[in-house]
């Protein structure tokens, strides 16, 4: 789940475990500056396990501002696809 936040908002996630705390499964929580030219327009990503029930996308909501997006991602390996881009680091003795 994606939704809009200020930056306030978003770096005010960091302190926030106990966001979901009937949750087993927490998800992972990532805040983000999404274009450097609006500095105080941030997005809360939230990357869950299961399907967010409705209880879980109203706690997202209440953190930042506007709807919630929900979006399904597919089955892919994402370690190797984070690191697909990376140069080799050259390191002497």
């Amino acid at each position: 789940m994606t939704i809009a936040c200020s930056r306030a908002q978003g770096q005010a996630i960091a302190g926030g475990d106990d966001i979901f705390p009937n949750c087993a499964n927490p998800p992972v929580l990532v805040a983000d500056e999404s274009d450097a030219s609006k500095p105080d327009q941030w997005l809360i990503h939230a990357y869950f396990e299961h399907s967010p029930s409705a209880g879980e996308i109203g706690a997202l909501g209440s953190l930042g501002s506007g709807e919630p997006r929900v979006e399904q991602l597919g089955e892919a390996d994402w370690v190797t696809m984070s690191q697909a881009g990376l140069q080799p680091i050259r390191a002497e003795r």
